[in-house]
């Protein structure tokens, strides 16, 4: 649990700056992807049907870098586990919405903000594709990020591993 603390209180800041005004500055080649329209084959490892609006280290309009992807989806658009494991977190989050935090194999964590609804329950383990529940506002954002050892990673970079 310790764990998931921490993590929560590192999602309070870059959350902010990722979940705000959706704009993000271009970024330099080899700085992480560009904004990617919704029938790529990379938004298939997205938890939500939707357009990227900011990219994992794109700079927002204060010029921080967001630790994760920023998604517009449609108002209570399916949100989905993008991998197999163990949801360590689900309930509201210092106004970022319903948060939900996947433990996953490999030293793996997802953190999933913006949703208005739940599906799952701490301890609940879920498969690759499970209803985590639902996106919250209109129009709807919601962030995504993957940490490794704690520490965030590119989610569009990540192998899809075992569990399909």
């Amino acid at each position: 649990m310790r764990g998931v603390v921490i993590l929560l209180v590192s999602l309070s800041m870059p959350l902010a700056s990722a979940a705000g005004s959706g704009a993000s500055a271009a970024e330099p080649p080899g700085h992480g992807p560009a904004p990617r329209d919704r029938d790529t084959a990379a938004n298939r490892r997205l938890p939500v049907e939707g357009t990227i609006l900011s990219a994992y280290h794109a700079r927002d309009a204060a010029g921080l870098r967001n630790p994760g992807v920023t998604i517009a989806a449609r108002a209570s658009a399916p949100v989905i586990a993008p991998r197999a494991g163990e949801i360590a977190f689900a309930g509201p989050f210092r106004g970022h919405g319903m948060v939900v935090i996947i433990r996953h194999p490999a030293r793996l964590t997802s953190v999933i903000a913006g949703l208005g609804e739940l599906a799952v329950v701490p301890g609940q383990p879920v498969g690759r594709g499970a209803l985590l529940g639902r996106a919250g506002g209109d129009p709807a954002r919601i962030f995504y990020q993957i940490r490794c050892d704690g520490r965030p990673i590119d989610p569009l970079r990540v192998s899809e591993g075992e569990d399909r």
